[in-house]
C-alpha cells in the first residue's frame, strides 16, 4: 500500500490548520466562570447574605413559662410558634402586658405541642411577655427584629 502524494499533502495541511486553531484558543489558568462573573460585575459581599423577612439564627429565641421577657427597645418580637416543652397536652396562653392574645391547646398524649402561629403576630418594644401552662412547661418560639 502506497500513500498518494496528494493525500499526504491534504492531510498535512489539515493537521496544520487544526494545530494553528488550537494554539489560538487559550484558557486562563486558575480562573472559573463564577469568579469572572463576579469580577465583571464588581460585586463584593461583606459577611453573610441577609434576606429581608428571614431571621438570622442569632435572632431566634424561645421564651419559657415562669419568666417574664421584656422586648428590648428598638426591637419587636415576632411569634412563630406556641406550645409546651413536653408531650403533656394541656394549653399554653401567650400574654402581653398581662392580656391573653393567643392560646394553644392539645389533648394528651401528643407527640409535639409546638404549633405554628399565623404570620403577623408581633409584640412591640418595652412590652412584657409571659406564658401560662399550669405546670411550668409553656414555651413560645419566635425572633427579634428591628422595629
Amino acid at each position: 500500500m502506497r500513500i498518494q502524494p496528494l493525500s499526504a499533502l491534504v492531510g498535512a495541511a489539515s493537521l496544520g490548520v487544526a494545530l494553528l486553531t488550537l494554539s489560538a484558543f487559550q484558557v486562563p489558568v486558575g480562573s472559573s466562570p463564577t469568579r469572572q462573573l463576579v469580577s465583571t460585575l464588581d460585586l463584593t459581599i461583606d459577611g453573610p447574605v441577609q434576606v429581608a423577612g428571614v431571621p438570622a439564627p442569632s435572632q431566634m429565641m424561645r421564651i419559657d413559662e415562669g419568666s417574664v421577657f421584656i422586648v428590648p427597645t428598638g426591637k419587636v418580637f415576632v411569634l412563630t410558634a406556641l406550645g409546651t416543652k413536653a408531650n403533656n397536652g394541656g394549653s399554653t396562653s401567650f400574654l402581653v402586658d398581662g392580656v391573653e392574645l393567643l392560646r394553644a391547646s392539645a389533648s394528651a398524649p401528643v407527640e409535639t405541642t409546638m404549633y405554628p402561629v399565623p404570620p403577623g403576630l408581633k409584640v412591640d418594644a418595652d412590652a412584657s411577655i409571659t406564658l401560662t401552662n399550669g405546670i411550668g412547661l409553656g414555651a413560645a418560639w419566635g425572633y427579634l427584629a428591628d422595629a
